[in-house]
Formats: structure tokens, sequence, C-alpha cells
């Protein structure tokens, strides 16, 4: 297995630089996310204040809308004179290239309001699907996004933490626990990287995008409804990969990319540092052999829990050795902590969300296959996704959708190039 290759390989560097710090002995699970931290920001540290500086909210808008338009054959267009719930709230009318009748429309309300709006801490944001699209009453499709963003003040732009750049871009249905955050989870004494399910949030423009440019004819199956949940991240990741998928050692499919497109100084319009693009890109490969490992693990629990009645610790014990290279301690019950697949929505189907991004990075690559000078045919590759993927809704299968897009079924080996636990063999030009 590709993954837990890399994994031993990871560990045994991560244990090293625990040694150089003084740490002593063999490294146990539950000291994998203290020396993680440690070691990603030594490597790959920034300042976190700095960098905000770089995203000011109406530029990373209008690079976001410009990719759209360009990959899609859109126009996005405020329109003021709309009535709105709130002075910092805009409407947009979405266009098709060249044409007057919109297709579909927008709300966006971008600012925290402490006293109207909920807010969940590293969780800022969501989509409301306030209609489906539908023939029969001859209605577009209508969505508010909705987010906790910082005011502006003293005259600077609402300048966004990167993680809310992040937002921007994909859906979040879940978010991995990290050392950072809530650390790691108790279990009987144990401790262990889990991932913990974000119930309601639906975040954030890709899934907009689905919903929106649907063209399925009934509301039952429009936009994201109905949509097997194997595939309805699968969206949201894509767009992931425009932000982060250009950076670094992977082909920019634009000259200037699209992370110069959505950032620049507030004040002197200069471009992101090379030094801080280069740890932007490659923050998201550390570790990634044991993260994914994780993930498979915990995909692999979750069916057998349901699908077999065998007792959960012979489970445990025969699926652990197959993804971890740390043994089962005896005080450990991690599966008393899943809590996605108890008292959340994704019980027999945790797996969906490594699924949705293998098929989103292999949608992806196909835009890495051609010569990113040649618009022409990155604009039919971009309009050939927006009428299968986005288009189709739950009104056909998404096994089908997706070959009609690329041809063929998914493979993970884009997936796994992105995550640099696998070299591409063909040339990206």
């Amino acid at each position: 297995m590709v993954a837990k290759s890399a994994q031993q390989k990871e560990l045994e560097l991560l244990e090293d630089f625990a040694a150089e710090r003084g740490f002593g002995g063999s490294l146990k699970s539950w000291d994998v996310p203290y020396w993680k931290r440690k070691q990603q920001r030594t490597i790959y540290s920034y300042d976190e204040e700095e960098l905000r500086e770089y995203f000011p909210l109406p530029q990373v808008l209008s690079g976001l809308f410009t990719l759209c338009e360009n990959l899609f054959g859109l126009t996005i267009m405020p329109q003021p004179d709309v009535d709105t719930w709130h002075p910092d709230v805009q409407y947009y009318h979405i266009l098709e290239g060249g044409k007057d009748t919109p297709i579909a429309g927008f709300y966006l309300d971008p600012y925290e309001r402490a006293e109207e709006k909920l807010f969940v801490r590293d969780d800022s944001g969501w989509m409301v699907a306030l209609r489906n699209k539908t023939s029969l009453m001859n209605t577009n499709p209508l969505a508010a996004l909705v987010f906790n963003f910082p005011q502006p003040l003293y005259g600077k732009p609402s300048l966004l933490p990167f993680r809310d750049v992040l937002l921007l871009f994909r859906k979040r249905d879940y978010t991995r626990i990290k050392s950072e955050q809530l650390g790691e989870i108790e279990t009987g004494g144990s401790k262990i990287m889990m991932l913990e399910l974000d119930a309601g949030k639906s975040i954030l423009f890709g899934h907009a995008l689905q919903h929106l440019l649907t063209k399925t004819s009934y509301a039952e199956v429009s936009g994201s409804s109905n949509v097997e949940w194997d595939a309805v991240e699968v969206c949201s990741h894509f767009m992931t990969h425009w932000f982060l998928g250009n950076l670094g050692a992977v082909a920019r499919l634009y000259e200037p990319s699209t992370l110069a497109n959505i950032s620049s100084h507030y004040e002197s319009g200069k471009p992101l540092p090379d030094d801080i693009v280069d740890k932007l890109c490659k923050v998201r490969q550390h570790l990634a052999g044991y993260d994914l490992c994780q993930e498979l693990y915990l995909s692999a629990l979750d069916l057998e829990l349901h699908t077999t009645k065998e007792f959960w610790l012979d489970i445990v014990r025969r699926l652990l050795p197959q993804y971890s290279s740390f043994p089962l301690e005896t005080i450990d019950s991690h599966p008393c902590a899943f809590l996605p697949i108890f008292t959340g929505q994704w019980g027999a189907a945790y797996y969906c969300h490594l699924w949705a991004r293998i098929i989103a990075a292999d949608a992806f690559s196909a835009f890495r296959e051609v010569d990113r000078r040649n618009s022409t045919e990155i604009s039919e590759i971009g309009r050939r996704f927006r009428n299968t993927i986005l288009a189709s809704g739950g009104g056909c299968h998404p096994s089908k959708v997706f070959r009609l897009f690329r041809g063929r079924d998914p493979s993970p080996s884009a997936l796994l190039y992105t995550l640099g636990l696998k070299e591409k063999k063909s040339l990206i030009r």
C-alpha cells in the first residue's frame, strides 16, 4: 500500500525530529499529534497575521468569480437594487456568457454579526439552498452564502485568514481535529487522532455551484438533492484544487495562476512572496501518508461495524495492523469516540469523504493533461465538467456522470499525486 509505506517513512522522520528535541524512546500513537504540530510549525511556519494582508475579501471574490467565468462560461453580476435583509448583503445574478437572462442567483452575506449569526470556531460559513430549479414552475435556483468573515475596520477591507480563503472554495462537512485545535480525543486513557463531523455545515462555493448550475427539470433531483453521498462533496473538493492545486510543483493552468488572481497585498498590491507560496503548497503534503492511512482505517472500520456481527474489538484487531504502524494498546477504545457514525449522519457512509476526494482529484487532473497555455482546451474541459458533474444533480448515477466527463472510472492516482505520495509518470505541461 502506497500510503502505508509513506506513513512508515514519515513516522521515522518524525521520531528523529522528536529525538533531536529531547524526546526519549519510541513514538506512541498519542505522541504523533503533538510532534506533528511541532514539525509542521518548524518547517512551514509563517505569520498568519502577515499572510491575511494578502487576502482582502474584494480581491478574493473577484478572483473566484473570474475563475468560474473562465471555466464555465458564466457572468456573475452584482445587482445593487435588489432588497436584502442587511446592508452588508449583496445579491448576484448568474448569466450565461453573452446573454442577459439570469439562470440563477445568490445572496452573499460575508461579515460576522455576533447578535444575528451562528458562529462555530474554525467553521465560519455555510450555504443555504433557498430554492431548487424546476421546469414545472419555471423557477431558477436561488442560494445564500453566509459567512462570518471579519468586518472592514479603520479603512481596511476585510482581510481573510488563510483558513477562511479555503472555506470559500470548498464544502466542509467535517474537520480533522488538529492538535492545535481540540488536540487528541481521549478514549479510555489513550489518545488517537480522529475525524469529527461538523453537522449541518455545507460549505461552500463548489457546493453552491452544483446547486446553481443544475440543468435538471425536477426540484427533487436538482443540484445536490438526492445525489448519492459518495459524490455529494465532489464539486467542493474540485474547487479547492483550483486554489491549492496551482501551487508549487503542481502545474499552473493559468498565468497568472488562481492564487495570484485571488491575492495581493491590500496596500502595495504586491503578490505573495515565493517562499510563502511554497510553504502553502507543501504543508498539505505534511504526513499525508499517515493522514490517509487514518482515513482509510476509519472508513473500513465504519463499514465493518455496520456490515458484520463480529465483536468490535476483534474488528479493530484485524483492521488496525493493515493501516497503522502502531500496535493496538490495551487501553485504546477509540471506536467509542467515532462520533460521526454514531451521533452524526455518516453511519456506513464515512468512506464517502475520501471517495469524493478521489473523484475530485481525478476530475481536476483532466485539466493538467492539456497545455495550460491553451485556453480553448481548458474552457472545453470546464464546460464539459459543468454539463456533467455540475448539471446532472441526482437525476443520473454518479458513476455514469463521471464516465461522461472522464470517459472511464475514477482512479486514486491523481489524489496520491496531489498528496505527494506518487510520482506522475505522464508529462504535465
